[in-house]
Parts: C-alpha cells; structure tokens; sequence
C-alpha cells in the first residue's frame, strides 16, 4: 500500500518560517529542545564513565545508549518491550537502578522531554559512533605514545 507523503531533502530555514508574531516563541521552543538534548547527551556519557568504573568494561551499543538517554530522561516510566534484537526492556532492567544511582549522586533532574523518540534515537546513535571512533582511532594510539614515554623512547 502507497503511503500519502513524501520527504524531500530541504533546509531547517525554509521550514521554519513561523509567523512574525510567533517567531520568538518558536525559537524559545527551538533553543529549550536542543539544551536539553545536549544536557542528555552530556549526562549519558557521564553516566557511562560511573557505570564503567563500577562494573568494568562493558560492551555498549546503540541500544545501550538508547536506553540510558531514556531512562535519564523518563526514568521508571518508560516501558519498552524486547522486539527482535531490540533488547530495550532487558537493558532498562540492566541499568535502571545504576542511572538512578547516578542521578542520586549528581543531583540530576529529569527533563521529561515530550516527543523525545526522534532526538533520543539520533543522539545515542551518535554518541555511539563517537565512542567506537575514539577508541578505535585514538586511544590505541595514546596509549602507544604513553608506553612509548616510559620507556624512554
């Protein structure tokens, strides 16, 4: 069955073309979304950091960066179901009480971000992306040059 819409590739600015009158209002809206998408961001990789010196070295995923974006913005109630590989449910149970934890410990609020499923699935896909290319291509090689100065060479 066809679908009725289509995407075309555009800029954000002829999108946003709000009324005059509105425009400040848009912006404000505009401005609020992003901090806290950052602020999220920022906190998934904090959070990540505390949860690496509590149990080791895990293997993390987009998945796992899904839910934790998740779970620092909604918390307990978000109620995901395990479909396929997407392990969402398994992995709330995994780090639920380790975010809360953290939240505890760094005084951290929920922003309760409505409408959240677009940033949240972008965002752990990029901080995913971040991770693996700075482990892959520079922690090696740091710790190459740190075993390289104390060894004199």
């Amino acid at each position: 069955m066809e679908s009725g819409s289509a995407c075309n590739k555009t800029s954000l600015l002829s999108v946003f073309r709000p009324a005059t009158t509105h425009k400040d209002e848009y912006l404000r809206r505009l401005q609020h979304y992003i901090s806290v998408i950052d602020l999220l961001a920022r906190h998934a990789t904090l959070f990540l950091k505390f949860y690496m010196l509590k149990t080791g070295f895990p293997l993390v995923t987009k998945n796992d960066y899904y839910t934790i974006l998740y779970l620092l913005n909604k918390g307990s109630r978000w109620n995901p179901k395990d479909i396929g590989k997407q392990n969402f449910a398994t992995l709330k149970a995994m780090y639920v009480t380790h975010v809360q934890d953290y939240i505890e410990l760094v005084g951290f609020t929920r922003p309760n971000l409505p409408c959240e499923q677009q940033g949240i699935n972008y965002l752990s896909k990029s901080l995913n992306t971040n991770l693996t290319v700075n482990i892959k291509e520079h922690f090696v090689k740091n710790v190459l040059r740190y075993v390289n100065l104390r060894l004199g060479k």
